[in-house]
């Protein structure tokens, strides 16, 4: 498969969404491509393939030029996140409440790798409760780990490599289905506490997340050419940061089919033109 996506951020700036590896994507998956025009994530058996439904993004009272930059405060970051309203699909109709920011405690890292635990692995028929609450509390410790070294910049093979962590929170509030639902397949410590101060009167629960790594030498890349050439006044793009990388993109399983994945690429490629990303692969 060699097609382009062109996805159009607000502001008008244009993304080049190039998909890169496609051998553990299954005929189906393929031909769901083809039908709908939308990238499929895959990592292994059981993850997500991304639907492309329509999602109103809108930034929290503040203009997209200056959406979560970095020359912000993380506490402002975490406050002029992107808020989302989601029609849900399904025999329960009403508003999905959904803000999406950039992951910066360590609270909202320790939720986004509890949920990837969740997402990323299955379970045999038979298999025990306390097997698999087991197993998901180490695979979420060692992701947790993984992840703080990532963004931190002190992981040895993400070297050069910017990772940033984008995290879609919704309110934990019992009256959502969505969220009642989600609340029982994660752990009690993966929840945020509530947070006023950034505008999060009440807890929330991580129901989507996906990582942005940007850098000359993006991850799975084992051949290495020397262009783009790099220098000042060459007339090319930074090699640094002019291209990006998507990867371990999930989706709560009670918050799936509802847009949550399209709303997380599209705010994380407008957070990345903002800081001169030109290509976005996945």
């Amino acid at each position: 498969l060699s097609r382009s996506y062109i996805m159009m951020p607000s502001g008008g700036m244009s993304l080049q969404l190039q998909p890169r590896y496609w051998a553990s994507a299954s005929t189906q998956q393929a031909a769901a491509i083809l039908r709908t025009g939308a990238p499929c994530y895959r990592r292994h058996a059981g993850d997500l393939a991304v639907a492309p439904y329509p999602c109103s993004v809108a930034h929290a009272g503040m203009p997209s030029a200056t959406m979560a930059g970095p020359c912000q405060s993380p506490r402002q970051r975490r406050r002029h996140g992107v808020a989302v309203a989601q029609s849900l699909h399904g025999h329960q109709q009403g508003t999905l409440n959904m803000t999406i920011s950039r992951a910066e405690t360590a609270a909202e890292l320790r939720a986004a790798a509890c949920l990837r635990a969740y997402a990323f692995y299955t379970y045999p028929p038979g298999r025990s409760e306390w097997a698999e609450r087991s197993h998901r509390r180490m695979k979420a410790d060692a992701e947790w780990e993984a992840l703080q070294a990532k963004v931190a910049g002190s992981e040895p093979s993400y070297a050069g490599v910017r990772v940033e962590c984008w995290v879609a929170t919704i309110p934990d509030d019992p009256a959502c289905p969505v969220a009642a639902e989600a609340a029982k397949d994660m752990e009690p410590s993966s929840k945020l506490p509530a947070d006023p101060a950034a505008g999060h009167p009440a807890a929330r629960i991580v129901i989507g997340t996906l990582d942005v790594n940007t850098g000359r030498n993006l991850p799975a890349e084992e051949l290495q050419g020397r262009l783009p050439p790099a220098g000042a006044g060459s007339g090319s793009p930074d090699p640094a940061t002019a291209r990006a990388y998507l990867s371990n993109v999930c989706v709560a399983k009670a918050a799936r089919r509802r847009g949550v994945a399209a709303a997380l690429i599209k705010a994380s490629e407008q957070g990345a033109a903002q800081q001169g990303v030109s290509h976005m692969y996945v």
